[in-house]
């Protein structure tokens, strides 16, 4: 039996080579004068080798020999289904070193003793049909996973294979890139994404209060800041869940970073009257967010919520915050709560939305069926990299018109969700292995 059997794989980097033959790296001596192939990220075009040695090179360095799946070397059907496996992995892995693709971890929280640095177990949201058209998509790829069989292959004595050998046959289903689409506005369920993910930027703050660390923490804050303006979020994380959790965000900062706050920022308000507003963790969440002068925020700060965006659209010249000019830069700034991560699969700490994004598009199979508020950090960050037009202002975030816009962004994030997905389905021991590659760690 001959398939495209993969000879060496760097999952993280992308990069594998491989050849048409038996499963014969069992063998004391594998036949290396064969035609190979060599693919690479981030194109994953097809490069024709005369022999299979530059893969048996590679294997004594950074990659791995072969895929095994209990002792069996694992073969692909055709090599489209191979070059899709090493796509994936290398998607799944965070497409590179390092938990968010760029090698650089995001900053361990200054979590204090007291316990207060635990965001507690999630809110639910009520259902949202927005996140429905997204968990969806998911739900069909695992379903199509579910469908697929992994043929085994024992070696025929009149091959070149002993008996012994054991190679399982990995073939592929093709998906359609179909599903429901987005009717009803998002900005509740994108404005609860920025809430949480913000609650996880601030216990995320350095605990030396200066240097490159603390420079590249408020970077995030206002990039995360400018892409909620941008999409008209700012009256929908005034109340509800989303409010709540950013009137407990501001709170930890204050109470845990507070010195940061008034010789950081060189803004003294903070340590002074207006704690004694109500709203005052809200407060600071949208004063470090949107970027606020002080003067707006003594305002603000007798005054309710409700009320605040009126203040803010008098208030013009300033709150556009700050993006990157990478996008997926932004997205590897920003922490998600721990327990949308293990959801994902993603069990250690301190893990970023590009992180999230990467494994959930990877390896689909290899995350637990989950909530709305993982559909909605995960909506999030397609819309912030598929979006490329400015949005509603502070005044019309809940008009007709912002609405609508809204509706029109985040369905052609889920577009580009659904292209980004796998469109072949394999087996789930492969789909296992395609999940794996983020536990991948070079010596």
């Amino acid at each position: 039996m001959s398939a495209w059997f993969i000879d060496a794989l760097d999952a993280r980097a992308g990069i594998a080579f491989a050849c048409y033959r038996t499963p014969d790296l069992s063998l004391e001596v594998p036949e290396l004068d064969r035609p190979a192939v060599h693919i690479a990220a981030p194109h994953f075009m097809v490069e024709r080798l005369s022999s299979r040695t530059p893969g048996f090179s590679a294997a004594r360095n950074s990659c791995q020999l072969g895929v095994f799946l209990n002792g069996g070397e694992v073969g692909f059907e055709t090599l489209d289904d191979l070059v899709e496996f090493v796509r994936r992995t290398y998607v799944s892995g965070g497409s590179g070193d390092g938990p968010s693709g760029i090698g650089v971890r995001p900053t361990p929280p200054d979590l204090p003793p007291d316990g207060d640095g635990d965001p507690g177990p999630k809110s639910r949201s009520p259902r949202d049909e927005s996140a429905a058209s997204v968990m969806s998509m998911f739900e069909a790829f695992r379903r199509a996973s579910g469908e697929q069989v992994l043929g085994t292959y024992v070696g025929d004595p009149m091959e070149q294979t002993p008996r012994r050998t054991v190679a399982f046959l990995a073939g592929s289903q093709a998906l359609p890139r179909t599903g429901p689409s987005i009717a009803s506005d998002p900005g509740t369920l994108l404005a609860m994404a920025v809430s949480q993910i913000a609650d996880a930027l601030f216990r995320h703050c350095p605990a030396h209060h200066s240097g490159e660390e603390l420079a590249r923490w408020w970077d995030s804050v206002r990039a995360l800041g400018a892409a909620a303006r941008r999409l008209g979020l700012a009256s929908r994380m005034l109340d509800g869940a989303a409010g709540d959790a950013l009137e407990k965000a501001g709170g930890f900062l204050v109470k845990h970073h507070g010195r940061l706050l008034v010789d950081g920022a060189g803004e003294p308000w903070v340590a002074q009257a207006d704690r004694r507003s109500s709203h005052f963790g809200l407060l600071v969440a949208f004063w470090l967010l949107f970027d606020l002068p002080t003067t707006l925020v003594h305002l603000m700060s007798d005054a309710a919520p409700q009320v605040w965006i009126g203040d803010l659209w008098h208030f013009d010249g300033g709150g556009s915050g700050f993006e990157a000019g990478d996008r997926y830069e932004d997205l590897a700034g920003w922490p998600v709560p721990q327990s949308i991560a293990s959801e994902l699969g993603l069990i250690e700490a301190n893990h970023t939305l590009a992180d999230v994004l990467c494994r959930a598009l990877g390896s689909p199979v290899s995350i637990a069926p989950f909530d709305e508020e993982t559909a909605a950090i995960l909506l999030f960050g397609a819309v912030h990299l598929d979006c490329t037009r400015a949005g509603a202002s502070w005044a019309s975030s809940r008009s007709m018109v912002a609405s609508e816009w809204r509706i029109a962004v985040a369905q052609r994030a889920r577009l580009w969700m659904a292209k980004q997905l796998p469109q072949r389905a394999f087996a789930k021991e492969v789909e296992t292995i395609i999940g794996s590659a983020n536990e991948v760690r070079y010596a």
